[in-house]
Parts: C-alpha cells; sequence; structure tokens
C-alpha cells in the first residue's frame, strides 16, 4: 500500500514497507528511528558521494537495512551485508528489484568477486572487531582501484567523560541520587551500554590510530571530519546516561519523532564542539593490474 520514495528523503529516511499497515504508516510518516544516525544521515550521504554507475557495499548494514535502501536510490546497485540472520526478511520494494539486494555472512569473508565495489559504507564495523586489519584487507580486496571506503566510529560521549573526570557538580548530585547503579569508572558504564547494543567490544579510535590503521592496508587518507549533532548531542548522551542509572534500556524509541524534532532543531542552533563521531573516507590504493 505504502511507496519508498525515489529518491533520498530525510524525513522518511530509511523506510521500507514491512506489509505491517500500522508500521508502514508510521515508517512512510516518519522513517526508521535511529536517532544519531538520523541526525548525521546527511553528513553521511554527502561522504558517500554516490553516482548512478556506482556500485556499492554497506558492510554492518543491520537487521532493517534502512541506510543500504537510501543508497539504493542513487547507485547502480546497493548490497546490504550483515551477520544478523533478519537481514533474510528485509523485503526489498518492488522499484529497487533489481539495484538493492541483501546478504547474509557468517564470518569474515565476503561472497563478492575482488574489484566488485566502488564504494563500501562500514559504519560502527572496526570499532566492535577483533582485528579491524582483517576487515580492511577484506574491503581492500573488494574495492576497485581508487574505490572509496567511508567509515564512521564513535568518539566515546566525551561530554559525560569531561564532567566525570573532574567530578563536576552535576555528576555528584547523580552518584547521590543513583548510588546502587552507579558505576565505579566511566569505562564501565561504557562496556555496560555496549552490551545492550550488541557489542562485545567497542573502541574508539582516535584519527591518528585510523590514520595507521588505514597506511598498513593500503588505503589512504582522502577526507576526515568530526560529526556534531550539537546541543542535541549532548543532551542524547545525557539521555541516554541517566536511563542508564534509571535501569532502563539506553536506546529507547517511544518518543522518536518528539525526540528527534526537537534534537534537529537543536543541532542547527547548538556549538559544534561536541563531536560524536569521526566521519573518514579513504582511497583504495592498489592499482588496476
Amino acid at each position: 500500500m505504502f511507496k519508498i520514495s525515489r529518491s533520498v528523503n530525510y524525513r522518511n529516511f530509511g523506510f521500507i514497507p514491512r506489509g505491517n499497515f500500522v508500521r508502514d504508516l508510521y515508517g512512510k510518516l516518519f522513517g526508521y528511528p535511529n536517532l544519531s544516525k538520523r541526525l548525521t544521515a546527511r553528513e553521511i550521504m554527502r561522504a558517500l558521494d554516490l553516482k548512478p554507475q556506482q556500485t556499492v557495499l554497506d558492510f554492518g548494514c543491520g537487521y532493517r537495512g534502512y541506510f543500504t535502501v537510501e543508497i539504493a536510490k542513487k547507485a547502480k546497485l546497493a548490497v546490504g551485508l550483515d551477520i544478523n540472520k533478519l537481514v533474510n526478511e528485509i523485503k526489498v520494494p518492488d522499484s529497487l528489484k533489481d539495484k538493492l539486494q541483501y546478504v547474509v555472512i557468517d564470518s569474515t569473508d565476503v561472497p563478492f568477486e575482488d574489484n566488485t565495489f566502488d564504494v563500501i559504507l562500514a559504519s560502527e564495523v572496526i570499532a566492535v572487531v577483533p582485528d579491524p586489519g582483517v576487515f580492511l584487507k577484506e574491503w581492500r580486496r573488494l574495492l576497485k582501484p581508487g574505490g572509496r571506503l567511508v567509515m564512521i566510529n564513535g568518539t566515546g560521549r566525551d561530554s559525560i567523560r569531561r564532567c566525570y573526570d573532574r567530578q563536576a557538580i552535576r555528576m555528584k548530585a547523580l552518584k547521590f541520587l543513583f548510588k546502587k547503579r552507579w558505576p565505579s569508572e566511566f569505562d564501565e558504564y561504557i562496556k555496560a551500554i555496549n552490551i545492550q547494543f550488541g557489542n562485545e567490544k567497542s573502541v574508539f579510535y582516535d584519527v591518528n590510530s585510523m590514520d595507521e590503521m588505514i597506511a598498513r592496508n593500503q588505503f589512504e587518507r582522502s577526507s576526515c571530519r568530526y560529526m556534531s549533532t550539537g546541543y542535541g548531542g549532548e543532551l542524547l548522551e545525557w539521555q541516554q546516561f541517566i536511563r542508564y542509572l534509571r535501569g532502563k534500556k539506553v536506546l529507547a524509541k517511544n518518543w522518536f519523532v518528539p525526540t528527534y524534532w526537537i534534537f534537529s532543531f537543536l543541532k542547527m542552533i547548538g556549538r559544534n564542539t561536541n563531536a560524536t563521531a569521526i566521519l573518514y573516507v579513504a582511497k583504495n590504493k592498489k592499482n588496476s593490474h
């Protein structure tokens, strides 16, 4: 009943009809409810710089593949790949049958030939894998000569870490209110919420570490910038922290719509000092011979 838009639409970004009227109506109106990614979607899509003749791999697309469907609207072919078997249940819209596909893997080996892709998107991947070098080697194999790798990696909730380290007044007040749930160290909190996100490991690489990593694997940096969600990003970090202290899940989707619009406004007027993620673009240095 509900059809996806032919072009990228940031109002309902990531909408894929699922055959459920209520859920599809919500998706058609508001898109996929991932707050942090929705707030930075424009920046990520600009970094991908997609062209109609390109083949693109969304490595670690998630069980809903919501970013991949938007990529397919601008590329020749978009492939969403993940270890989550629920990816097999994604219903590819009829209008994108020849441009969009989803693949489930159970190892680091990807079932595509060398030099298949023009662009690879790897969002929050290298932070959660035991050896990023294994994945970078595979991405280099899959990319065409001169192909681009776009990586997004979180910076680790710096606004909270700064207050935690200097024992700011607000931290002392929260510690008094939530003694039973108070983490003895900041990294204890990070580990706990990453478990909620399904990550057994999480490393917040800085730019120098990423430079060294990609150089070892015959990539070179094309561009790098910090993404910020301004006051909205800071508010989201504190909202998640307080939810954790209250013993609730840090990712709350119940109030996505009003929260998204409020945070979008706060991003426009807020400062850009609180970097929430690194947007890193690297070029494959291998030649065509």
